[in-house]
Parts: structure tokens; sequence; C-alpha cells
């Protein structure tokens, strides 16, 4: 796959597509994008470039993952990704597997992360725009994604904090009833490994 350009937002801002291997020379790019926003409330992670070192190479590592990448001008500002869940971790694929649900139906998108000057500029709608149309043309049925799950009086939880259910619900994702992955990390409130409870929101792709 060559990189290429699939839209300009304006004189300097830019959304391109990469394979995961091509996309591995921006690793620094994309581990301090994680590393800074998944920092912040509800996520509360305390990772190492040694953990997104390991996260990541399941998408560098696959033939068919894609990584898009934003730019203002050549410094990266955000990214987005999709690999099928059949390519993904076995703990990632073992809840599916479980309800018997065939993974080749799925397109799982693993980040949709822009820093906060980039956010409300139509970016996230190009990002699931872009996944939607490489599901439909490889022929998945279902496009899923993951959002952990926080209690409302959560002591972390800031005063102004807007959920984004409004949003993957105005592209037309539902959460999946039932449907929940557990996943470990080190979180900056336990300042320990903790383990998080995710559901999964998904959207049939039509044809």
């Amino acid at each position: 796959m060559q990189s290429q350009e699939i839209t300009s937002m304006d004189n300097t801002i830019s959304i391109r597509t990469f394979s995961g291997q091509e996309a591995r020379k921006y690793f620094n790019d994309i581990a301090h994008i994680r590393l800074s926003l998944f920092s912040e409330y509800p996520y509360l992670y305390k990772g190492t470039i040694e953990d997104e070192r390991g996260y990541l190479e399941t998408y560098f590592r696959s033939p068919d993952a894609v990584i898009l990448l934003v730019f203002d001008n050549e410094k990266v500002v955000g990214f987005s990704n999709s690999i099928p869940l059949t390519q993904e971790s076995e703990e990632m694929k073992a809840p599916f597997l479980k309800k018997g649900l065939n993974l080749e139906d799925y397109l799982y998108v693993g980040e949709v992360m822009l820093y906060p000057d980039y956010q409300h500029k139509g970016i996230v709608r190009k990002f699931f725009e872009f996944h939607e149309h490489k599901a439909r043309a490889q022929g998945y049925s279902k496009i899923i994604f993951m959002t952990v799950e926080r209690p409302e009086n959560h002591i972390l939880k800031p005063v102004n904090y807007k959920s984004l259910d409004a949003i993957w619900r105005h592209f037309g994702y539902e959460i999946v009833p039932g449907l929940i992955i557990d996943f470990e990390w080190n979180q900056i409130d336990t300042n320990k490994p903790t383990q998080n409870s995710l559901a999964i929101w998904r959207k049939d792709v039509i044809f």
C-alpha cells in the first residue's frame, strides 16, 4: 500500500493513509499522542514508550492494517487506525469467540485521536468515512471500536467533562449489549495495573 493523501482540510492540515509497515517510522509521534491523550479522563492510562511499542507492533506487522495520520504541515497531530478483527490479539478476540460471533465479519477501529486544537474541524468524520468505505469495499459487515466504562461519580471525572457517546451515536454507532472486553493497564489514579471494562460500539455496514 502506497502512502497517499486522502483529503486536504485547509492550507496546512492533511490526512494521509499508511500501511502498518509504512507507519512504523512515525512510531514516536503516534505513541506520544496515545500517551498524552489516554492519560486524561476517562482512560487514565499511565503508559510507557515500551508499552506503546508492544501495542502498536500489532498494527505495524499486520498486512491489512491502515493507519491514518493527520499532519499540520509535517507535524503529526492526530491519527486513526483499523485492522481486521481476525488479526487482533487473542485477548481482543476472546469475547467474540465466546459468543460464537464470526470474527471475519468485523473491521476494528483501534483509535480516533486528535490533539485538542485540531478537534471540531471535521477530521473525525473523515476518519469514519474512510474506515466505513474500507469495510464496505472489503466485504466486512460490521465496524467496531471500544470505549472505557467509568462510574458517573468517579473521583477524577472533570467537572466540565462531556461524554463522546452522543458523537458516536451521531455517526451511527451503538453499544452492543452484553459484549464487554476487560483489559488491564497501569492507571494514574491507582498507580498500578488495573482491570478496566470496555464497551463495544458497532455499526452495520450498508452495501
